[in-house]
């Protein structure tokens, strides 16, 4: 066989392997049908149902349960949950719908965290939602989002039902929260302070530890009302840290009010009073060096507003006040909050820690010192001064020098 006829059937074994490739379609991964869910007997009304979810991450497990109709997080004392997260994490599993299959082989779940959530430093997520007769509607491990996958600007994320080692690449995303306490409505009170006129501390004998306040509602400063005489207070912005306090607080862990022992770990209480008549009231205690609070609010009807509010002032009308004052102590009332100490810190402020540093002893007689007028120089014993002379004496002349004799 000549050289060209080799290189002819070469030719032609190529172009037969090229053919076979082409028409041979690449390994790709099992796709679902369109349009089907990963949970088909899951409807919104199904998942009206819900009675319970329970979410395993981080190799713990706590659960949400409805009671009378409100979401509540049981390790957490029941305290109500986001009822905004409970919706979103239902009822999009009954949109999650599977795109195409991955990963069967226990070993390689995990780059994916899929793995048993209950493992250690498992990355995975797992939720079982129940019924109120404990039928479980959903139970799926929800691994990492997909995000170069995404079709037509969805959300995709790994997923696998429990009991079945299949992965699959998903349409949706539950989002779940790894910890209880991001499950809970964590907003606690939001007082402005430009509403604040007074503000008063005690410690736990009746004695007061703090009092400031404004004379009027177009004040811009607080002035301290029980400032030591001889001391001066620090910049206005700091002293107004104090009415500051409940603007905006939240929670970082919550108890039920009984389950604190305020008289016996009571470290002060606290009374702030707005310019339109809402009395806020806090109880403070220290249990186990966290620092926790117990708050009523009330309304003073002599300082409620008689006119209707000013809209460019932060004040309320007297309706709105009233309103106001029932809505926060029915939420807040059966609760003790542990608070981050932006907010805590402010509430446990002592007069002593709105006051400039006292100067020692020392430095107050170097100021006097500086401060005494220095006396004239008292003139020596035994110098003389000169009389100045008269204006009306002359001095004597001086004598005529002899003339030199002629030669």
């Amino acid at each position: 066989m000549n050289g060209k006829v080799l290189y002819a059937l070469s030719g032609i074994t190529v172009a037969v392997i090229a053919v076979t490739i082409y028409l041979t379609p690449a390994p790709v991964s099992e796709r679902a049908a369109p349009g089907e869910r990963l949970y088909p007997a899951l409807t919104a009304d199904t998942i009206n149902t819900a009675a319970s979810l329970a979410v395993t991450a981080k190799s713990k497990t706590f659960t949400i349960r409805k009671q009378a109709d409100v979401w509540t997080v049981q390790e957490m004392s029941d305290y109500p949950a986001d009822p905004a997260l409970i919706r979103k994490a239902l009822f999009s599993l009954t949109e999650l719908r599977p795109y195409e299959t991955k990963t069967r082989d226990p070993k390689r779940l995990a780059k994916l965290e899929l793995e048993d959530p209950k493992g250690k430093d498992a990355q995975s997520k797992q939720l079982t939602v129940k019924d109120a007769a404990g039928k479980v509607l959903a139970d799926i491990i929800i691994g990492k989002s997909n995000n170069t996958n995404v079709i037509l600007g969805k959300e995709m994320v790994y997923v696998r039902k429990v009991g079945d080692d299949q992965a699959w690449l998903a349409e949706g995303d539950p989002s779940l929260k790894a910890e209880p306490l991001d499950w809970i409505l964590r907003s606690v009170i939001d007082i402005d302070v430009e509403r604040i006129k007074d503000v008063e501390t005690k410690d736990p004998k009746g004695a007061v530890v703090l009092s400031l306040a404004k004379a009027k509602y177009e004040d811009k400063e607080f002035t301290l009302k029980n400032l030591p005489t001889g001391r001066k207070p620090k910049e206005a912005r700091t002293v107004s840290y104090v009415a500051e306090s409940l603007d905006n607080v939240n929670l970082d862990d919550v108890k039920k009010a009984a389950d604190i022992d305020f008289e016996k770990n009571g470290t002060a209480v606290g009374t702030w009073r707005t310019f339109d008549g809402l009395v806020v009231k806090l109880r403070m205690a220290e249990v186990d060096k966290k620092f926790w609070v117990a708050i009523t609010a009330e309304i003073d009807e002599d300082a409620l507003l008689k006119d209707k509010a000013k809209p460019e002032t932060k004040l309320k009308d007297a309706d709105a006040v009233r309103k106001e004052a029932a809505e926060i102590s029915t939420r807040v009332k059966p609760w003790a909050y542990n608070l981050p100490t932006t907010s805590s810190r402010f509430m446990q402020y002592k007069i002593e820690d709105l006051l400039e540093p006292e100067k020692k002893e020392e430095e107050k007689k170097t100021e006097e010192k500086k401060e005494e007028p220095k006396p004239a120089p008292a003139a020596k014993p035994d110098e003389k001064k000169e009389a100045p002379a008269k204006a009306d004496e002359k001095k004597p002349a001086a004598p005529a020098r002899p003339r030199q004799p002629q030669r």
